[in-house]
């Protein structure tokens, strides 16, 4: 039987501006990544290739009796 790795519930943020087609005006957008380094080798891409990079930052997952009180606008 295999043993499964114990679980994180961290996750980790890339926050940057980007123009999407068709428009004229910069967005922040995020990428989400589940292990730091993969979120700062991304980040450290982004800049490179001249993206404005606004934070980096760590989140926790939510517990399911919590997801269920988050009220999404424009959700039917």
């Amino acid at each position: 039987m295999a043993i499964r790795p114990k679980f994180k519930p961290n996750y980790y943020v890339v926050s940057y501006m980007h123009t999407l087609y068709g428009h004229t005006e910069p967005t922040l957008q995020h990428a989400v990544y589940f292990q730091l380094e993969s979120a700062q080798e991304a980040m450290m891409k982004m800049i490179k290739r001249g993206q404005e990079v606004v934070e980096l930052k760590e989140k926790k997952l939510v517990a399911s009796p919590q997801i269920l009180g988050i009220v999404r606008k424009g959700t039917p």
